[in-house]
């Protein structure tokens, strides 16, 4: 049979002319060139291996590429969300000063009689630090907050109050806005400026508690600013 054919390697491969009928045409596959140019292989050469097609994403010229779709999204598009992202951003940094003193909580004022001091000003023993407190309850003197302002300054080498107040409130730490009476009582020992003020207050138990965690993200806001002030010197 195949003695009886030597017209095949003569006509590159090619079927002659009254067997074409038998078998339909191949479709049309494009293959891209290495000048970039999409051509499509005839029925002569679709049988041969050398021309490959290329499907990667990068090079696909079909209507599932990544890649045009990209490209060909308008460029109006882009930065409307940009600059709603930006706002956004603001606002939330706005917000954020401002949702300190709504994250304070309240103690409530509780009605007291008699001769008793309900609220006084007290020390505790933290860090082998003695640092001034005042009692969370009335007539409970063994449950203490501390002022934020003197907690930094006793312990943490005077970071700014904001910064600790941030750290605290990022570990989930309850800060307390004191009531009337103990505001009396901090004002009257020099912590506050007004009884109106919104100082922080934080338990100790919970300073206690944290205390690593604390030391860990406070020391680097002390490292950091005393580099900047080291760098300024110089």
């Amino acid at each position: 049979m195949l003695m009886s054919e030597p017209g095949l390697a003569q006509q590159g491969y090619r079927q002659p002319a009254a067997e074409l009928h038998k078998y339909p045409p191949p479709p049309l596959i494009p293959v891209r060139h290495i000048n970039g140019e999409v051509r499509y292989q005839s029925p002569a050469n679709h049988y041969r291996t050398a021309d490959v097609v290329d499907l990667s994403p990068t090079n696909s010229t079909g209507p599932g590429s990544h890649a045009p779709i990209i490209n060909q999204q308008p460029a109006h598009q882009q930065p409307p969300r940009t600059q709603a992202q930006d706002e956004q951003n603001m606002s939330n940094g706005r917000l954020t000063m401002n949702s300190l003193q709504r994250k304070l909580t309240q103690i409530p004022e509780t009605p007291t009689s008699g001769s008793h001091i309900p609220y006084k000003m007290q020390k505790a023993l933290i860090e082998s630090r003695m640092v001034p407190c005042i009692n969370m309850k009335p007539y409970v003197y063994s449950d203490l907050l501390v002022t934020i302002p003197d907690l930094t300054e006793q312990l943490f080498n005077n970071v700014p109050s904001q910064s600790c107040q941030q750290v605290m409130q990022v570990l989930g730490i309850e800060l307390f806005k004191g009531n009337e009476s103990q505001m009396r009582v901090l004002y009257e020992n020099g912590k506050c400026q007004s009884i109106n003020d919104s100082i922080p207050l934080v338990p100790v138990r919970l300073v206690l508690e944290f205390m690593p965690q604390l030391k860990y993200m406070l020391g680097g806001i002390i490292s950091s600013e005393v580099a900047a002030k080291r760098q300024r010197a110089s």
